[in-house]
């Protein structure tokens, strides 16, 4: 970048005043001050410091170097700017009758830089979390926080209006939710129709009817807004008061300032959580054919599991069953079902801050028993209720 200085010996409006140099830093700066010939010494000065005077340099700094002395030009050029490198410069002329000045004034913009960002963490569910993201540069870069991704087990949604929604087939509002999203557990059980009346969209409602879904959603939990993709705050420092499962993944800081591209840095947050078993069906299998009983818990860190007949804890390869734990799957395999391994068993999945259990029941053929998820029996006999209760309230 370069900036005339015109500096003229007859010029009663002398000294003009001159617009501002502007580079990065890195850059290089030219600063030209134009004269006559009747100008008979010249100088540039950085504040009261003689950079160079006529051809003679003062400046010890070898970045500083002459570019044209003629009877119409006098520059110098300043190689690879620095921050310190800002600041007035004064082109001083010497003519028949008296001295003269003309300043112009370099900025020098740096690209933003974040200095200092949180390391990534491991908190508990409820937690309190702050997370830190210094940036450096000029101008002043803006500090934003996005949240990329979430690694909790539920689906994480919201309309423009600001209503939760849940994928097809399952609960939705129709009236804004103040701020709040709904979450989708995979297959964790809950009974929509808990809410009818106060929600609308319970599959059949609109017809007169109410009835219970083969496919459930859990909706008395409801989480604070934190959107799984996009803008979360704008500051170097993010405050996430009571922190949720939803709420982990990570999180993007962006320093911009429109000199350079933004510097983006990540903090990856880790929300332990104790388990809760998402999946858990009964199972039949006949005599003499292999039965699997499932059983699926979601946790943080990774649940462990243990199977129990009642209130013998199973062993892995004992009496022809095999036990295999996987991630948040666990089995039990039977090889050759017999008369005696019908019956009730129970999954409980262990972590550090927790533990739940299921119950499962093998049975065989022509046995009564509830077919679907073990977890999901009390929220059946809610949705039964909700269902009489909707058709209450249609029908007043």
């Amino acid at each position: 970048m370069s900036a005339g200085v015109p500096v003229r010996s007859g010029d009663a409006t002398f000294p003009k005043a001159m617009d501002n140099v502007t580079v990065r830093q890195g850059e290089s700066a030219t600063l030209r001050c134009t004269v006559d010939d009747r100008v008979t010494r010249v100088a540039w000065l950085n504040r009261s410091t003689i950079l160079y005077a006529g051809n003679d340099k003062w400046s010890i700094d070898n970045r500083v170097v002459i570019l044209s002395n003629t009877k119409t030009q006098y520059s110098i050029k300043i190689h690879n700017v620095d921050v310190y490198d800002e600041g007035p410069y004064t082109c001083s002329v010497q003519t028949d009758n008296h001295p003269k000045t003309s300043r112009v004034h370099l900025i020098v913009q740096v690209p933003p830089q974040i200095v200092n960002i949180s390391s990534d963490i491991t908190v508990n569910e409820g937690s309190s979390v702050t997370l830190m993201c210094l940036a450096f540069g000029r101008p002043e870069p803006t500090v934003t926080w996005r949240h990329l991704s979430g690694k909790g087990e539920g689906f994480w949604g919201a309309t423009r209006d600001g209503c939760g929604v849940l994928p097809e087939g399952g609960l939705h509002r129709s009236s804004c939710c103040g701020g709040t999203a709904w979450q989708w557990d995979g297959g964790r059980q809950g009974c929509g129709g808990l809410f009818v009346g106060l929600v609308w969209g319970l599959s059949g409602v609109q017809h007169r009817r109410a009835r219970c879904w083969t496919r459930w959603v859990t909706v008395p939990r409801v989480y604070p807004r934190l959107p799984g993709q996009g803008f979360v705050s704008e500051d170097e420092y993010l405050e996430i008061t009571g922190i949720t499962r939803e709420q982990s993944g990570e999180y993007e800081c962006s320093a911009v300032n429109d000199v350079a591209v933004p510097d983006v840095r990540k903090v990856k947050v880790t929300v332990n959580y104790p388990p809760y078993i998402s999946n858990a069906k009964n199972t039949g299998a006949s005599v003499g054919q292999k039965g699997i009983l499932q059983c699926e818990a979601s946790a943080v860190p990774v649940a462990e599991f243990q199977w129990f007949k009642e209130d013998t804890r199973l062993a892995n390869g004992l009496e022809g069953v095999r036990i295999e734990s996987k991630g948040r799957l666990s089995t039990l395999t039977f090889f050759n079902v017999s008369e005696k391994d019908y019956g009730n068993y129970t999954c409980v999945a262990t972590n550090k801050l927790g533990n739940t259990n299921a119950s499962i029941i093998l049975y065989g053929p022509g046995a009564v028993h509830d077919g679907g998820n073990a977890a999901s029996r009390v929220a059946t006999g809610l949705c039964l209720w909700a269902a009489l209760l909707a058709r209450l309230l249609l029908d007043f």
